[in-house]
């Protein structure tokens, strides 16, 4: 009985371990390819981040900005200037966003390549900014909270799509045995 009962136990390791690596190599799996499906929350924030920054840069360029939301000095040309140089970081990573979401949906596995080019993007963006606002001394929270955002909602996943916490994970498992 005990025999019978450690063959199905081994039966089911085996199977366990099997599964696992189809959906790896279907790209449902844990590793880089395969996590679309764990990122859930990120691709949300990213589709309203990326839309976000279509939109600011539309409403920008109309000049609907009320003058009580404006950051300061917002008619000043060199801080005009400052603001439109963000275009060229904003935009690559709305289009290397959007686009990884389409391909992601699209089960394309290498979705997870282009969305990690984004999330770079946007956090480096958002860091650009803090820093401009902390060199300057100017601490309005209707332009910090966003620009704090953009830094860091994109940090856990790109933690993720590089491999760090789970080989973090690894590394202290090892550690503990």
């Amino acid at each position: 009985m005990v025999r019978d009962s450690l063959r199905v136990l081994a039966r089911v390791r085996e199977f366990s371990r099997a599964r696992a690596a189809l959906r790896a190599r279907a790209g449902r799996g844990h590793g880089y390819g395969g996590v679309h499906g764990s990122l859930g929350v990120t691709k949300a924030l990213m589709l309203v981040t990326d839309v976000g920054f279509l939109v600011y840069f539309s409403v920008t360029g109309l000049g609907l900005i009320p003058p009580e939301l404006a950051f300061a000095d917002y008619a000043d040309p060199l801080m005009v200037s400052w603001n439109w140089s963000f275009l060229w970081i904003d935009l690559p990573a709305a289009a290397t966003g959007l686009t990884s979401l389409l391909l992601a949906r699209g089960g394309v596995r290498d979705a997870s390549q282009l969305m990690l080019v984004s999330l770079v993007l946007t956090s480096a963006s958002g860091l650009m900014a803090v820093a401009f606002w902390t060199l300057r001394g100017d601490f309005s929270l209707v332009w910090w909270i966003p620009n704090l955002y953009l830094l860091l909602f994109p940090l856990p996943a790109i933690a993720r799509l590089t491999g760090l916490a789970g080989r973090r994970r690894a590394e202290d498992g090892a550690r503990m045995t």
